[in-house]
C-alpha cells in the first residue's frame, strides 16, 4: 500500500499518538522508532513501502510524546515509552510484533526489549546510540552531538537553547539549503540523499518533529543524555545491530560496546555505510533480519515484567 502518514490513536489515558504506516496491510507487524531530531515520517522513503510490502511486513512509526501528532506525556521517562507501545499495538489489535530504532529511537527499542520481551517477536537498533555515560558511546561522535548530548545531562536550560535554535533553522530550511549541506557530510550519507525524493522526505521528517514546538525533542535528547533506567545485560531476548563504519553522528564504536553490553546480541557492521545510507541502502537486510530473528526466537516464553 502506499504510504499513509497521518493516523492516530488514543490511549487509555486520552492521550493521541500519531503514527504512519507502509507495507503489506495485513502482513507481520513491525514498529519503526525514529531518530532524533525526526518523527513518524522518517522511514516514508521512496520505495520503502514496496520493500515492506514484498516481505509481508506491515510497517508502523510512531511519533514520541510531543512530536508530530503525539500529545506531549509530562515528565515522561525512557521506561514510559514500552507501556504506551503496548496501549498502541492493543489499540490496532498487535498480540505480538517487533520494534527497531533508529539513531536515537535506539533506547527506546532497548527499553521494549526490557520491559515488554514478552509482547515481541524481535528487537532491533539501528545505528542506535549507546548510553552517554559511557565513554565509547561518545568515541567518534562529531563535536556538535557531543555537546548536545553534555548538555542533556548537566545543562537542559542550555540544551533547550541549542535546540530552539535548530528548530528555527530547519522549520525554514529550503531542500536547496539542504542540497547545500549535503556537501559536508560522509560521501556514503550524500550519495544515498541524491536518490530521487529522500532530501525532501528528510527535511519534511524534521520539520515535523518540530509541529509542536521544541519540547519532545529537548526531551527526547534529555533522556538519551542520562542513564537509561535498566541494565542492558537485563535485555532478555536477542538484540539486532546494525552499524555503519562511516557514520559520524553514531560511530562504530558505540556498535561496539552494545553488542558487549546486551546478553544476547547479533551484530552487523557496513564498513563503506554512514549514518543515514545504513537506513536507505540495507533497509531491506534490517527487516528480513527482524524477521528472521521473531521466527526463530518468536515463540520463546519470557516472562513479563
Amino acid at each position: 500500500m502506499a504510504v499513509q502518514p497521518d493516523n492516530v490513536v488514543t490511549l487509555p489515558d486520552g492521550r493521541a499518538l500519531g503514527y504512519a504506516e507502509w507495507g503489506d496491510p495485513v502482513g507481520v507487524p513491525v514498529l519503526h522508532f525514529h531518530g532524533t531530531p525526526s518523527s513518524r515520517l522518517e522511514a516514508a522513503i521512496p520505495g520503502f513501502d514496496q520493500v515492506a510490502e514484498r516481505l509481508g511486513i506491515r510497517v508502523l512509526a510512531i511519533d514520541r510524546p510531543g512530536i508530530g501528532l503525539s500529545d506531549p506525556k509530562p515528565r515522561r521517562t525512557l521506561l514510559d515509552w514500552p507501556a504506551d507501545v503496548a496501549e498502541f499495538a492493543d489499540r490496532l489489535g498487535f498480540s505480538r510484533f517487533s520494534v527497531y530504532g533508529v539513531s536515537g529511537g535506539g533506547p527506546y527499542a532497548a527499553a521494549c526489549g526490557y520491559r515488554i520481551a514478552h509482547r515481541l517477536r524481535s528487537v532491533g537498533l539501528v545505528s542506535g546510540i549507546a548510553p552517554m555515560q559511557v565513554s565509547d558511546a561518545r568515541e567518534g561522535m562529531s563535536r556538535e552531538s557531543r555537546t548536545m548530548f553534555w548538555l542533556g545531562r548537566y545543562f537542559p536550560w542550555g540544551l533547550r537553547m541549542m535546540v530552539r535554535r535548530q528548530a528555527r533553522h530547519m522549520t525554514t530550511l529550503s531542500i536547496t539549503a539542504m542540497l547545500e549541506g549535503l556537501k559536508r557530510i560522509p560521501e556514503p550519507d550524500r550519495r544515498a540523499l541524491e536518490e530521487p525524493g529522500r532530501v525532501d522526505a528528510f527535511v519534511l521528517s524534521i520539520k515535523e518533529a518540530f509541529r509542536q514546538g521544541e519540547d519532545g525533542v529537548v526531551d527526547d535528547l534529555r533522556l538519551a543524555s542520562r542513564p537509561w533506567g535498566f541494565a542492558l545485560d537485563q535485555v532478555p531476548m536477542v538484540v539486532n545491530l546494525w552499524f555503519g563504519g562511516r557514520d559520524a553522528n553514531v560511530p562504530p564504536a558505540a556498535g561496539r560496546y552494545l553488542a558487549r553490553a546486551f546478553a544476547r546480541s547479533e551484530g552487523r557492521y557496513y564498513p563503506d555505510e554512514g549514518h543515514v545510507s545504513l537506513l536507505t541502502n540495507r533497509y531491506e537486510e534490517i527487516l528480513t533480519g527482524l524477521l528472521a530473528t521473531g521466527v526463530r526466537e518468536g515463540d520463546t516464553p519470557i516472562t513479563e515484567r
